[in-house]
């Protein structure tokens, strides 16, 4: 469920003592994942004109960002990553 990975990423934070954020990015740096992203915040605009365009009900969703959910669901990832 999503409260197993907020608390894991919860968990990763306290035995790394550091933002999962930089977690995340170490890990994307060393597994060569260059279009994978941890976003914490809204979409950055170079992130947004690479993206898919998401609807729901015909409202264009694609700028809703996964980062309230921290660590259960804000990666942004390409299919070749």
């Amino acid at each position: 469920s999503n409260t197993n990975y907020v608390l894991l990423g919860m968990i990763l934070e306290k035995v790394a003592n550091e933002p999962f954020e930089n977690l995340m990015r170490n890990l994307f740096d060393t597994t060569d994942l260059k279009n994978t992203y941890y976003l914490t915040s809204p979409y950055p605009k170079t992130i947004m004109k690479k993206m898919v365009r998401g609807y729901w009900q015909k409202i264009d969703t694609t700028a809703i960002n996964g980062s309230w959910l921290q660590s259960a669901g804000a990666i942004v990832s390409t299919t070749n990553d």
